[in-house]
């Protein structure tokens, strides 16, 4: 199984680049790309460049290994924003070990927002996928092998696989209304069984296109409504909830993040815990950005809340009159900072082919970490921060940059 360390990547050229900021001890940062085990060392040996390590062929085995460990798996599925997260799933149907949720899959086509004059737009990196059936099958193999979380061997002519065209996707989150999060095409290949969370505005989109039986509001955590176990429990295992965090006086809503919280040790899960009250951990998906100030509202959460992951762009993106559309790494190193989350892992930032009035509207702002955290420290100078205040940012998370096709193992 090629699974590279923390230390390995540094060393490495892989196409998942991990920065030596913020390092937490006792935690390891893990990555494979799904290509072919032996093809893959071989490219880690001799530096070969990252487009050599895309997603063309099989699940490799060094990706269906790390389902043996009963950790959340990531994985970028396009070089924008969409993403699949694999979650132990301990009460999983016959032949299964992971509860696989799709986030805002666009996978080929055009992206058309208000009107076609205004903005198209195209990938420019090509999906790890082509299509839902093929992510269907490509997951379906990481179920192939005999699995220690595994209960058994699906029967392939079981009624659950009949009825169902991809069902080894078992949830879709669509966290805004806009074409490259709710692609209309994309989404109309998943099956209509497969439950779908959706932000208000791209609900009642997905709902008028009469395709899927359950389009669920993903509902607002508020200190009026801190109990996120209750949110989404007719869509989701007991031990999974979705929420929202909104910023106040943003009417499109464009500033938000979708949480996804997960408590895998519940019931003795990894043992003799049976308490609900324990800290769940957390995913949190703001590929727009979030105010850092409302990414404090995770500590009143109940029950409590741990972050594991931050998914946040790097870049600034500007779009006219509308502003600041994606607030970009100072403001992601402040969420950070304020979400005492983990890993770190940038989203969101392709520069997609464009036609139309929007391109000369786009205008982008990009830092890399370090600078990123440079400027932050400046801004505290001249804010006359105490130094132990202007460096906390810097101590307690991982960078982790995923290609399409990379997946991470998050420990």
């Amino acid at each position: 199984m090629n699974i590279k360390s923390h230390a390995q990547l540094q060393s490495s050229k892989t196409p998942a680049h991990a920065s030596g900021v913020g390092e937490v001890p006792g935690v390891t940062c893990c990555c494979v790309n799904l290509e072919h085990p032996e093809f893959l060392q071989r490219c880690l040996t001799i530096g070969m460049d990252n487009s050599a390590l895309q997603l063309q062929g099989e699940l490799s085995a060094s990706a269906i290994g790390t389902c043996n460990i009963p950790r959340p798996i990531l994985t970028h599925l396009n070089g924008d924003t969409s993403w699949l997260l694999q979650l132990p799933w301990k009460d999983a149907p016959s032949g299964r070990s992971r509860f696989n949720i799709l986030i805002d899959p666009w996978f080929n086509g055009i992206q058309i927002d208000i009107a076609w004059w205004f903005s198209r737009q195209w990938h420019v990196t090509e999906p790890a996928v082509q299509s839902i059936a093929e992510l269907n099958e490509r997951l379906k193999g990481t179920e192939s092998l005999p699995q220690g979380l595994s209960p058994g061997s699906r029967d392939e002519g079981s009624a659950s696989t009949q009825q169902n065209t991809n069902p080894y996707i078992d949830a879709v989150l669509i966290s805004h209304e806009f074409t490259d999060h709710c692609n209309k095409g994309t989404l109309l290949e998943i099956d209509p069984a497969t439950p779908i969370l959706a932000n208000g505005t791209a609900a009642v989109t997905i709902r008028s296109w009469s395709h899927f039986i359950s389009v669920q509001d993903i509902p607002a955590l508020s200190m009026a409504a801190p109990m996120w176990r209750t949110f989404t429990a007719d869509a989701l295992p007991s031990w999974l909830g979705v929420f929202r965090i909104s910023q106040s006086l943003d009417i499109s809503n464009t500033h938000a993040a979708v949480v996804v919280c997960f408590n895998l040790e519940q019931d003795g899960f990894f043992g003799s815990v049976t308490s609900e009250d324990r800290p769940a951990e957390a995913v949190i998906y703001t590929p727009h950005g979030l105010l850092p100030e409302n990414i404090k509202l995770l500590s009143s959460a109940l029950p409590p809340i741990r972050p594991l992951v931050l998914m946040h762009g790097l870049r600034e993106v500007f779009i006219g009159w509308f502003g600041r559309v994606n607030l970009g790494a100072v403001n992601g190193l402040e969420c950070c900072e304020n979400s005492k989350a983990r890993y770190w892992v940038p989203t969101h930032d392709e520069v997609k082919l464009g036609k139309g009035l929007i391109k000369y509207l786009l205008r982008y702002n990009s830092l890399t970490v370090e600078e990123a955290i440079k400027r932050l420290k400046e801004t505290k100078v001249k804010q006359r921060a105490h130094a132990v205040e202007e460096t906390k940012c810097t101590e307690n998370f991982q960078f982790v940059e995923l290609n399409s096709g990379d997946s991470l193992l998050l420990l």
